[in-house]
């Protein structure tokens, strides 16, 4: 019998899969500090639909999640779930530190399977905007947003790009994008959260964000997406949206605002987002850009809820004003307050969040079963009275306002999903070749360098890679 015990919890064991990710505090993004996410071993089984249907739509709400994947590897869950309930994309952490052979493999495994299940190329993600060259500009050594470094090439702190344009225009922010997406490419990467279209106006975003000039931001980040372009079969994901550089604090630690009701101010943190829309429909290439929104709240445009549950920014703004038609992403959605939630007030955060207008949900592993569940509950009016209750407390509709707007919103999404994967091909037909990125990219990073040793700021420069 303790022979059959043990047995069973291995199986159980083996089919959980956890995974995290995150996008905020520089120091945070890099560690792994989450007390409930340090064990990591753990993988969450594929989700076993309680009601199978052969209804097409309700099967594909399991595209609505980006799904944390916490060390990089081929998990049979996870080739489980894509099998028989596929997320939008998978989300790699590199807890394991892995290099580029084993991400190529794993993205390669899970991008066959998803055509052997007749699916639309899988997106595959990790947060990617340089500053593996630690040193920022103010001399001091801080850790940046770049994942992956075995076999890629290091890069710098974007900042340095917004500094570099006055002695050499745009060229380090072409070489920068350039660099980052045919490396990624390389290896099947093909929805980076990449270079922030922040404005460098606080703690935050002082590295990160390429200036605190509306300008030159704008400038340099439409060359970035350029690059992407040309590159092909990888959508850009800039962040965060309406602009993390209006607030202070910390939305790892929970809700911050931004006060600021003057227009003129307001205007200058969207023009980089303004200018990137306008760029990729000038260029055809509308569903080759996706914007991730923050959990910030901003006074100026709903006074009552964080964007990723604000529809007056995300559709109202976002969608309908600025005639954004590529995929919104969500921030993490274990930061800050939603961290602190049990799972039922979760389940409606999730849905109000979609309900909003965001199309994916970045969502630990361990959420994952439970959460296309839970959508597929509300697809069929099968919660019970206590759920029904705590989501139109959420959303502030009727059971039947929020029932009737969450099918307008499935059309909507999908919609945007499948058009966006129709854009790309299946990693795994260009990724066959083993050479390592930073090969791909030798004679650009050398330029790349070339530009950054000639910055100096207080007497250091920065290393090479």
């Amino acid at each position: 019998m303790n022979k059959l015990k043990l047995s069973f919890l291995g199986f159980i064991l083996s089919a959980i899969y956890l995974l995290t990710a995150c996008t905020g505090n520089l120091a945070k993004d890099l560690e792994t500090d989450r007390d409930h996410e340090k064990d990591s071993d753990f993988y969450l089984a594929a989700v076993e639909d309680q009601n199978a249907s052969p209804d097409l739509i309700r099967k594909k709400l399991s595209y609505f999640f980006l799904v944390e994947q916490f060390n990089v590897g081929i998990n049979g869950s996870m080739l489980a779930a894509i099998k028989s309930n596929p997320p939008g994309g998978i989300l790699f952490w590199n807890g394991n530190n892995a290099d580029a052979t084993l991400l190529r493999e794993s993205v390669r495994a899970y991008s066959q399977q998803a055509e052997a299940s007749n699916l639309n190329p899988l997106l595959f993600s990790t947060d990617y905007e340089g500053g593996a060259l630690h040193q920022s500009p103010n001399g001091t050594k801080t850790p940046g947003v770049q994942r992956f470094t075995k076999g890629f090439s290091s890069l710098a702190h974007p900042r340095w790009l917004g500094i570099s344009m006055k002695e050499y225009g745009t060229e380090l922010c072409i070489l920068h994008g350039k660099i980052i997406s045919q490396e990624l490419k390389s290896v099947g990467i093909n929805y980076p959260l990449s270079v922030v279209s922040d404005l460098a106006t606080q703690t935050l975003t002082f590295a990160r964000a390429i200036s605190k000039n509306p300008e030159e931001t704008s400038l340099c980040i439409t060359k970035i997406f350029e690059q992407f372009i040309k590159t092909k079969d990888i959508i850009f994901v800039t962040k965060h949206f309406p602009g993390l550089g209006l607030t202070k604090g910390d939305t790892h630690e929970g809700t911050v605002t931004a006060t600021t009701t003057d227009e003129e101010i307001l205007s200058a943190h969207l023009k980089p987002f303004a200018d990137l829309i306008r760029f990729s429909k000038s260029n055809a290439a509308e569903k080759l850009l996706s914007i991730m929104t923050t959990h910030a709240k901003f006074l100026a445009y709903d006074g009552d809820h964080v964007t990723t549950e604000a529809p007056k920014i995300v559709t109202e703004l976002l969608k309908k004003k600025m005639s954004f038609e590529g995929l919104v992403v969500s921030d993490a959605m274990w930061m800050g307050e939603y961290g602190k939630m049990k799972s039922m007030q979760l389940m409606s955060v999730y849905l109000n969040s979609f309900l909003s207008g965001i199309d994916l949900l970045m969502i630990p592993g361990v959420r994952f079963a439970e959460s296309v569940n839970y959508f597929r509950k509300v697809y069929d009016g099968s919660l019970t009275a206590e759920e029904k209750e705590a989501l139109t407390d959420r959303t502030g509709l009727s059971w039947q306002e929020t029932q009737e707007k969450f099918m307008a919103r499935i059309a909507q999404s999908l919609n945007a999903h499948d058009t966006a994967r129709s854009k790309i091909k299946a990693p795994h037909i260009y990724i066959q070749k083993s050479e390592t990125p930073s090969n791909l990219t030798s004679a650009d990073r050398a330029r790349y360098n070339e530009i950054l040793s000639q910055l100096s700021i207080h007497g250091n420069s920065l290393q090479k890679d």
